[in-house]
């Protein structure tokens, strides 16, 4: 295996180890690396070509998982509200996301009753 195939199987394994961390999604045809700082992001994970193996983990390390459709709703959801990216930033779209989740579940699980009667 030469370097190129190491630095994208570097990356790959961290997929395979790090699901979606909102929908748990393990796909990693559509797993994201997230940064939670872009004042730390030194490149973007997606292009690693001429990258050291240490500076992958290392820029690995900074991130999160995000399957892509997340990605692009938490990145919406931080631009709608004039929020930068940050941690708690992170945990706070998680909050609401999953009470809006839960929300629609009550939705949906009254519609199955009513088809039920």
């Amino acid at each position: 295996m030469g370097i190129r195939e190491i630095r994208k199987q570097r990356v790959l394994d961290w997929k395979k180890s790090h699901p979606c961390m909102n929908c748990s999604e393990r796909d990693v045809d559509v797993l994201d690396a997230h940064h939670l700082d872009p004042f730390t992001k030194s490149f973007s994970v997606a292009h690693v070509s001429g990258k050291s193996i240490d500076a992958i983990d290392l820029e690995l390390s900074l991130c999160l998982s995000l399957c892509s459709n997340c990605h692009r709703k938490l990145n919406a959801w931080l631009r709608l509200n004039g929020l930068d990216t940050t941690k708690e930033n992170f945990d706070l779209w998680l909050s609401v996301n999953d009470r809006e989740t839960r929300e629609q579940e009550k939705v949906l699980e009254g519609k199955e009753r009513k088809n039920d009667a």
